[in-house]
């Protein structure tokens, strides 16, 4: 984690906010399916 350039921090960052969007429609396709039963 030597690298401090703002391009490598930013897509770091952008890949982890996609992680936890995947994970959250997840959820939240879950819970729709389970209120449609």
């Amino acid at each position: 984690m030597k690298s401090t350039r703002p391009i490598s921090i930013v897509l770091d960052s952008a890949f982890f906010f996609i992680i936890c969007f995947q994970e959250l429609m997840k959820e939240l396709m879950v819970v729709y399916k389970m209120k449609l039963l």
